[in-house]
């Protein structure tokens, strides 16, 4: 995945205290539908509102929002591709987060920050050769 603006809508309208909301938790919108609305509803809006199909991109496995979605001429990728997408970009930032640790733990070592005399005397001390 790229660094897209993600949006999330959950189904609430059958739970009959479900109030709309919109918030936003670690840069993903989340949009709850509310009692009075589906989720459907509400992407069809999202849809409806975008300024350019090319910054859409509808998940969905559902064929009736895929069918709109593609009637616009929005991109659609299945909750399945979705799904793979981010499972690569965690494994993508988890190894890169391993990479990091890995240089970091290699650049603390002392002998990778000392001078090549100095390693060369050290070594000379440790085989138990005499100094020059």
């Amino acid at each position: 995945m790229t660094r897209q603006k993600v949006t999330v809508v959950f189904d609430s309208h059958r739970r009959p205290d479900a109030e709309a909301s919109q918030q936003e938790v670690n840069g993903v919108g989340v949009v709850y539908s509310g009692r009075k609305t589906s989720a459907d509803h509400v992407i069809e809006r999202l849809l409806f509102e975008a300024k350019s199909t090319d910054e859409v991109t509808v998940a969905t496995s559902d064929g009736l929002q895929r069918d709109l979605a593609l009637g616009r001429q929005i991109k659609t990728v299945s909750a399945l591709t979705l799904k793979g997408q981010v499972d690569a970009a965690l494994s993508r930032r988890n190894q890169q987060i391993g990479d990091s640790r890995a240089r970091s733990d290699i650049a603390r070592r002392l002998e990778d920050r000392l001078d090549a005399k100095t390693r060369e005397r050290l070594e000379r001390l440790r085989r138990g050769e005499p100094e020059k």
